[in-house]
């Protein structure tokens, strides 16, 4: 290595002194003993220094405050424009990086390394992405974006994301494909999903965020998680700076579910595993059919429903099969939670009939309810889960809630499955009040016309206590709303890891929110703008580009105590 480094390193040394030094850096093994090492790696000095211009040199050199795995650095290193063929050449903590090809005249190039960079002591990863910054010309680069991922699930990590940022000054942005496309600048995500990229030109960008999987710097559908901003990024002289880019990421699915297995438990039942969890759209028209495979004679379906557990499989309720045949199951109206339809080519299969006799009576399987519960909610959804298919003649009979005098409470009750029944209050309950709620089983019949096991299940519940409780009331700033009556959505996230959970709440056309009757905690605060007005965050898509919606900072940590209540809190949306 031919750096500043050695002069460094080894001027004024004995010859004992280098070879107990180069000794050290063969072996790279820090002391042991002592307290469990938690400090991550930091790069502390390059040559060049960083914004030096009018660079000449076919290398870099750069020097690490202790000793890391080498591999993992070599595979951290991003270079924007790309070079090709880089070569590392280690000593000790120091790294020297040549170039396989001549660097452009009159070009700033960033150096970028990311924070998948281990030390060997024990494996503390770098805290943040160090970027070096040098010019074959008289001038560096300066424009720049800043900004934030938020994670997928509460437990994914934040570091480690890639953020691809590509020009589209000179490019047609509707025919840029991320999948096949390299970006012209790359860094990663550090601590808090925090993400700089410095140093780039102004102009254009369109900035991706990718959990990139196989390493490869595209974006591979369903294997990477990614996030897309809700519109292109300009970087101008005057406007030098993009800060506040919130990017949350999610996930492709637009593999279809198939159907993957059948069998006969006994005769009048057909149970089908998908290859993913599946819903069946009663809306669209979800139905099974099942067919003699030698004579294509239909056998009668009685009712075909999914199991709640696991979510991957379904029911269907047949006429009594015969054992020496095999039957043909067709199903259609079964998508996935993303609204893959299942795929035609995989909608059928075949299974033996069986000659076995159910002897197991059909039963109210389960209340979402339990007997007794305290604190629950004023406005409570409560399922009634069957271990069979039945039939409800009059569904708003079967359920009856009343309160501590005896009085009765109006329902809602919707049959959604054959196996199911959904019940909620049509008004909120009375706080710290006592109710009943009597399940008759009596008017159910079962799929044959037969009656349940029992004929009567009764459950008791307190609602919650309002001292117990609080609430949060603010505003939604957003400078970009301007007259328009905008709506957005509001979500409360608890942060402890023993309480998760969150509530959600739609603003007003002025954009004011309120949660009430809240348990008390800490919580986090973010909102987007519901565009198309269907409550849930559309995250867009990378390929054919589609923005996501707006997305607002996180609020700093809320500590909401009972009876306490947070009045003013500001939620703020980037420029």
């Amino acid at each position: 290595m031919r750096s500043f480094f050695h002069v460094r390193f080894f001027a004024g040394l004995s010859l004992l002194g280098v070879g107990m030094l180069l000794s050290s850096c063969a072996n790279q093994q820090a002391p042991g003993g002592g307290p469990v090492d938690v400090v991550p790696p930091r790069i502390i000095a390059t040559d060049p220094p960083n914004n030096t211009v009018n660079f000449r040199d076919d290398r870099i050199v750069m020097e690490l405050d202790k000793y890391v795995d080498q591999r993992s650095f070599n595979e951290s290193v991003f270079i924007s424009p790309h070079v090709s063929n880089l070569e590392f050449d280690w000593s000790g903590r120091s790294v020297e990086i040549s170039f396989g090809e001549p660097l452009r005249p009159f070009t700033t190039y960033v150096v970028n390394v990311g924070t998948d960079v281990v030390d060997l002591n024990n494996r503390n990863r770098m805290a943040h992405a160090f970027t070096l910054a040098f010019s074959t010309g008289p001038d560096v680069d300066h424009g720049g974006i800043e900004g934030r991922i938020f994670p997928l699930r509460p437990d994914d990590p934040l570091t480690g994301v890639m953020i691809f940022a590509y020009r589209l000054d000179g490019r047609d942005a509707d025919t840029l494909n991320p999948e096949k496309v390299q970006p012209d600048f790359v860094t990663q995500t550090g601590d808090g999903g925090a993400f700089a990229l410095t140093h780039i030109p102004f102009g254009s960008y369109r900035v991706l965020a990718v959990r990139d999987e196989y390493r490869n710097l595209v974006y591979d559908p369903e294997a990477d998680q990614f996030a897309v901003p809700s519109g292109p990024i300009v970087i101008t002289p005057e406007d030098t700076l993009r800060t506040d880019l919130f990017l949350a990421m999610s996930r492709e699915d637009t593999t279809a579910p198939r159907l993957i297995r059948a069998e006969s438990p006994e005769r009048n039942h057909i149970a089908l595993t998908f290859s993913e969890s599946v819903v069946l759209d009663r809306a669209g028209g979800a139905r099974a059919e099942v067919a003699d495979t030698v004579t294509g004679r239909a056998l009668g379906v009685r009712s075909f429903y999914q199991q709640t557990t696991p979510a991957t499989t379904a029911m269907v309720v047949t006429d009594t099969q015969d054992s020496t045949v095999f039957y043909r199951v067709t199903v259609a109206g079964v998508r996935d939670s993303a609204g893959n339809a299942i795929s035609s080519l995989a909608s059928s299969i075949v299974v033996q009939g069986s000659g076995r006799r159910d002897t197991l009576a059909p039963r109210l399987a389960g209340i979402s309810l339990t007997d007794s519960a305290r604190s629950v909610d004023a406005s409570p959804q409560i399922a009634l889960t069957f271990s069979d298919a039945v039939v409800i003649a009059h569904p708003e009979e079967v359920v009856q809630l009343t309160d501590a005098t005896g009085r009765a409470v109006r329902l809602t009750v919707r049959t959604l499955d054959p196996a199911r029944l959904d019940v909620e209050p049509s008004l909120p309950l009375v706080p710290l009040s006592w109710y009943r709620l009597t399940v008759r089983l009596d008017s159910i019949r079962t799929w044959n016309g037969g009656r349940l096991q029992d004929s009567l299940r009764i459950v008791h519940f307190r609602t919650f206590d309002p001292d117990d409780r609080s609430s949060i009331d603010g505003k939604v700033l957003d400078r970009f709303r301007g007259d328009l009556p905008l709506r957005y959505m509001v979500r409360a996230m608890r942060v402890a890891r023993n309480q998760r959970g969150e509530e959600t709440v739609r603003t007003d056309s002025s954009g004011n929110f309120s949660f009430q009757n809240i348990p008390e905690g800490e919580y986090v605060l973010q909102a987007f703008l519901d565009a198309n007005g269907n409550g849930i965050y559309d995250a867009g898509r990378p390929q054919p580009f589609r923005a996501s919606e707006r997305l607002s900072a996180l609020t700093d940590t809320l500590r909401l105590r009972a009876r306490w209540p947070l009045d003013g809190v500001l939620i703020r949306f980037p420029r």
